[in-house]
């Protein structure tokens, strides 16, 4: 990959854990995964995000030519309406 990329690009992954969560992928995977398939997908390289569980070890492959990854978006908190309208923040 560094190769590939000219040695722009050298990212491997991260991993965080989720002990009670099944094998789908959370908000939190998709929007990681939207981030790295846009720096990924137009360097001809696939996404791959892996979920280990208790059942087991679960892929989820996506390559350049995959369809986009989407989903609902997040209601905003009641902190963000009011902040928002109000120009005030919640700390």
């Amino acid at each position: 990959m560094n190769r590939r990329t000219g040695g722009l690009l050298t990212y491997v992954g991260e991993c965080h854990t989720r002990p009670r969560a099944g094998s789908d992928l959370s908000d939190t995977d998709k929007e990681a995964v939207i981030n790295l398939r846009s720096i990924l997908d137009p360097a001809g390289a696939p996404t791959l995000v892996t979920i280990v569980t208790l059942d087991g070890i679960h892929p989820h492959l996506f390559e350049p030519t995959s369809p986009p990854m989407t989903f609902p978006p997040r209601r905003p908190s009641v902190s963000r309406i009011f902040g928002g309208r109000l120009g005030w923040q919640l700390k």
